[in-house]
């Protein structure tokens, strides 16, 4: 196996390598983790937009909102927001009870 590092136009950094014993070379990519901030506890994740992040997280998006440095995401820009290397962000969730 040969392992190999680049770097996509986009910025983020991939990690593959090329398994030799298969009849045809397969690449396996595999996302560098980048740290966050969630809920004030440093995190190290491979989600690269809030909506992989809530999904990483187990976190349903029904009853949960969540702030990227302080601006509300909409529910609908979840899947569209990325998260940069040291973001902060803040995740509630709606609870009923009493």
């Amino acid at each position: 196996m040969t392992k190999y590092k680049t770097e996509s136009k986009s910025g983020l950094e991939f990690e593959f390598c090329y398994l030799f014993f298969h009849p045809l070379p397969t690449i396996f990519y595999k996302l560098q983790e980048m740290r966050i901030v969630v809920n004030g506890q440093e995190y190290q994740t491979e989600a690269r937009t809030a909506a992989e992040l809530l999904q990483e997280l187990q976190t349903p998006e029904v009853g949960t909102a969540i702030a990227l440095n302080g601006e509300v995401v909409r529910k609908s820009q979840l899947s569209q927001t990325t998260l940069p290397e040291g973001s902060k962000i803040e995740i509630v969730r709606a609870v009923q009870g009493g």
